[in-house]
């Protein structure tokens, strides 16, 4: 034991699972378009046999997602949340 007290964190930043459940304002949707052409870069990738850790971005392009990256880069979380 190393004798340090185990304190449960508390305050605004600390979430329930109830917490989450009740809001999906923190949720970021895709469209149909998006979710398709990531897995069409997923099935070329196995198409070409390619080990998960060898693939870089030349090997999964994916240009309609661009746009969606740009705005998750640029969104804030709702507060108070936070992330571990």
């Amino acid at each position: 034991m190393s004798g340090t007290a185990q304190i449960p964190a508390s305050g605004p930043w600390v979430w329930s699972q109830a917490d989450i459940a009740a809001t999906d304002d923190w949720v970021y949707r895709l469209s149909p378009a998006v979710v398709a052409e990531i897995e069409d870069a997923v099935a070329d990738v196995k198409r070409r046999g390619l080990a998960f850790e060898t693939v870089t971005r030349d090997d999964f392009p994916l240009p309609g997602f661009e746009a969606d990256a740009a705005g998750v880069r640029g969104r804030r979380c709702p507060d108070p949340r936070g992330a571990a």
